[in-house]
C-alpha cells in the first residue's frame, strides 16, 4: 500500500515540473546553505584522492571518477576548486586506461575488466574529455563485452555495486555513444539499440542501485519519454519518508543511495526545485557530519587490501567517499 501510495505522489510530483516551486530569495537562500555544505566535503574528497591515488593501481570510482564527476558538476557555481586536484584525477583515470590497454585488444578479464572501463569511460564522458586512441580502444572492447540479451555483466561484486548488470550497462551505453569513432558508429547504434531493448523490458530490482541505473541508462540510450519518465517514477516512488533512499528495503536511508537516486532524477530531466528532490537534499543536509563527509556503513565482503585515503570512518571510507561524492554532485545540480 504504502509504495501504491508513494508511487501515486511521485507521478503527481514528476508531471509538473514547477510544483511546490520557491521564491527566488528562499531558492538564493538555499543555493547559499547548499554552497556551504559542498565547501566542507569537496576539500575533504580532494586531499583524501590524492593519499588513495598514491596506493593504488586502479581509478576507483570512490576515490577519483566520481569526485571528478561532483568536481566538474560545480563548475561555474561560485565553489573554489582546486584545479590541480581536478587534472590529476582526469590524468590518473586517462593512465589507467592506457595501463589497460593490452587486456582491453585480448578482451581479457582483469581487474574488473568492463565493470571498470564503463565507469572510467562514463565518468570522462561527463566531464567533457574529448576522444583519443585510449578511448577508442576502450569501446572496441566494450563493444566485445556486451551480452546477447544486450546487457553488459557485472563481473566483480561489492555491495551495493556490481549486484545487478543495470549499473554496468547503463554506463556502458553512455560509454559507446559519448566515444565510438566514426568507422564503429553502426556498430555502436546497434549495440545501443540492443541495450535499450534490454532495458525496456527488464525492471528493476528492489535495490536503489537498480533503479537509478535503469533509468540513468534508459536516457543515455534514448528510450521514449513515456518509458523514461516511469522510471523516475519508479525511483520517485523508493523516496523514504525522511527524504532518502536506502540501498535494499528495509535498511535505513543513506547519503549513498539518496545521492544516486538524485542524480538519476536530475539526468531524466526532473527539476531540482520539485519536491521530491528538495526532500532529498534536505536528507543530505540534516545528516552531513561537521568534517562534510556522510557516514555509510558498508556491506561489500572484503576482497582487497585496505588502502586508507585519510576519509574518515575506517573499514567504511570508500562507500562513505563515493556517497559522500555522490551528495556533492546532488547538491551541485541544485545550485
Amino acid at each position: 500500500m504504502r509504495r501504491l501510495v508513494l508511487l501515486a505522489i511521485g507521478a503527481a510530483l514528476l508531471i509538473s515540473p514547477s510544483a511546490g516551486a520557491a521564491p527566488a530569495g528562499q531558492d538564493a537562500q538555499r543555493s547559499e546553505i547548499l554552497r556551504a555544505s559542498i565547501k566542507k566535503s569537496i576539500g575533504l574528497l580532494d586531499r583524501a584522492q590524492f593519499k588513495f591515488e598514491r596506493q593504488a593501481t586502479c581509478s576507483s570510482c570512490h576515490n577519483q571518477v566520481d569526485p571528478m564527476v561532483a568536481a566538474s558538476a560545480l563548475r561555474g557555481h561560485g565553489v573554489m576548486l582546486n584545479p590541480v586536484v581536478y587534472d590529476h584525477q582526469l590524468a590518473a583515470t586517462v593512465e589507467v586506461l592506457k595501463l589497460r590497454h593490452n587486456y582491453m585488444l585480448g578482451h581479457e578479464v582483469g581487474g574488473g575488466a568492463e565493470v571498470v572501463v564503463a565507469a572510467m569511460l562514463a565518468g570522462l564522458a561527463e566531464v567533457g574529455y574529448g576522444a583519443d586512441q585510449q578511448t577508442d580502444d576502450a569501446v572496441v572492447y566494450l563493444l566485445a563485452k556486451q551480452g546477447q540479451k544486450g546487457a553488459w555483466n557485472a563481473v566483480a561484486v561489492r555491495t551495493p555495486n556490481g549486484e545487478s548488470a543495470f549499473d554496468v550497462t547503463a554506463r556502458a551505453v553512455r560509454a559507446v555513444d559519448a566515444y565510438a569513432p566514426p568507422s564503429l558508429r553502426k556498430e555502436a547504434d546497434e549495440a545501443i539499440g540492443r541495450a535499450r531493448t534490454w532495458l525496456l523490458a527488464t525492471p528493476a530490482g528492489p535495490d536503489s542501485l537498480s533503479r537509478a541505473f535503469r533509468l540513468q541508462g534508459l536516457v543515455w540510450a534514448k528510450a521514449p519519454r513515456g518509458s523514461i519518465a516511469a522510471a523516475a517514477r519508479d525511483v520517485a516512488s523508493a523516496q523514504n519518508q525522511d527524504g532518502g533512499w536506502s540501498q535494499k528495503p528495509g535498511l535505513a536511508s543513506d547519503a549513498f543511495s539518496t545521492g544516486e537516486g538524485l542524480i538519476a532524477l536530475h539526468r531524466s530531466g526532473v527539476k531540482t526545485s520539485d519536491p521530491v528532490y528538495r526532500r532529498g537534499l534536505d536528507y543530505l543536509l540534516r545528516t552531513q557530519a561537521s568534517d562534510g563527509s556522510w557516514h555509510v556503513t558498508a556491506h561489500a565482503l572484503p576482497i582487497q587490501p585496505p588502502i586508507d585515503s585519510g576519509f574518515p570512518y575506517g573499514r567504511d571510507q570508500w562507500i562513505s567517499s563515493w556517497a559522500t561524492a555522490y551528495a556533492v554532485t546532488a547538491m551541485g545540480y541544485a545550485l
